[in-house]
């Protein structure tokens, strides 16, 4: 659950992308309810904010599922920064071009494209996160930091990763005990052997994105997108999605206006199914069928005079304040836009191929 639970989080997080790339290809028009001049507002912060080169943002996030077994609870607090060079941006350009291309641009091209991105990010990031499952807690640290195409873990940060990349199944297998067993035993193995290791462990990242998207979607149920009935999704698209401002309000003494992009019932999965589709991910059927009774709610913060996107707060909710399997609420604060950042690298971290290590996995399971 805990997989599942990491997994629909960063669809969710990435919904406002999914609403963007529906909205160009005419499934709906998120600014049909507004006034042209606040219709400019939105434009022209989508427009700035992809020319952002680097920020610092702190979040807060908590997160509840139950499927009908154990219930699940997941909370995150913590803070970084980021960093993009020109050519990363550029890439991320045309990523975003692509997911709104009709017909869809092709996984493999999007693959490439996620791939000129990664060497281009420099970023830390440092995160406390509690989960409870079956009346069990689990508390743990990370920090993250990424340069030149690697990735640096210290222990909490691999603990996640596994966490993320061992299938539910071996997760849930009769041996496990704990979140610890469900890292299996190469996780355990380089857990135990980072004690040892002053800088950690650092994963060259280089050609594991399609590695990567094989392993998330190994134990989803897998669906054809092709057969998706395009006139059908535009109709639900059209209905469940309102976009409404309201009053403005002042960020650290900033004029910002805001709006709320609101995606009711089956909207949510619908958009959430394009955009796995736009991801070549697999289709994950429960996760679906648990946010088909929802409503999501994306709140922007927008700076009036630079435009900027300073706050995010996101929700999600049974519709019509019924109750539902899964509920969020996250906020996401935006600042030191464009202003140089310095993350410290480990200069003596063991470095392993990330591709290597996911190959090695999938043939083990």
């Amino acid at each position: 659950m805990f997989r599942k639970c990491l997994t629909a989080l960063l669809m969710l997080m990435l919904l406002p992308l999914a609403v963007q790339a529906e909205s160009a290809e005419d499934h709906f028009d998120y600014c049909a309810q507004l006034s042209a001049a606040d219709c400019q507002i939105l434009e022209k912060s989508e427009a700035v904010m992809m020319e952002v080169e680097s920020a610092a943002f702190d979040m807060e996030m908590t997160m509840a599922m139950d499927s009908g077994d154990a219930p699940f609870s997941l909370s995150a607090a913590g803070s970084g920064k980021a960093q993009f060079t020109p050519e990363a941006l550029d890439a991320l350009d045309g990523l975003d071009e692509m997911m709104k291309s009709e017909p869809p641009a092709s996984t493999e091209s999007m693959t490439s494209i996620i791939e000129m991105v990664l060497p281009g990010i420099r970023a830390e990031v440092l995160m406390d996160i509690e989960s409870t499952s079956g009346g069990e807690t689990t508390e743990m640290s990370m920090h993250l930091r990424m340069d030149e195409n690697v990735l640096y873990l210290d222990p909490g940060g691999l603990l996640l990763m596994m966490e993320m990349l061992v299938p539910e199944e071996d997760a849930d297998s009769e041996d496990a005990e704990g979140s610890g067993a469900a890292m299996g035993g190469m996780g355990m193995g380089m857990m135990g052997g980072m004690e040892g290791m002053a800088g950690g462990m650092g994963f060259d990242l280089t050609g594991s994105v399609e590695m990567l998207m094989m392993t998330l979607e190994s134990d989803s149920e897998t669906k054809d997108y092709g057969d998706m009935d395009e006139a059908a999704m535009a109709e639900a698209m059209r209905g469940a999605v309102t976009t409404m401002r309201l009053p403005d309000s002042e960020i650290a003494g900033s004029a910002v206006a805001v709006f709320d992009i609101t995606i009711e019932g089956a909207g949510v999965s619908d958009m959430l199914d394009s955009l796995s589709a736009g991801l070549g991910m697999a289709h994950d059927a429960e996760l679906s069928a648990m946010l088909a009774g929802s409503q999501m709610t994306l709140r922007q913060y927008i700076g009036l005079e630079d435009f900027y996107l300073h706050r995010l707060e996101a929700s999600l909710m049974g519709a019509d304040g019924q109750a539902s399997p899964m509920s969020m609420q996250m906020h996401l604060n935006l600042s030191e836009f464009n202003a140089p950042i310095e993350v410290a690298m480990p200069e003596d971290a063991f470095v392993l191929p990330l591709a290597m290590m996911l190959m090695m996995m999938q043939m083990d399971s």
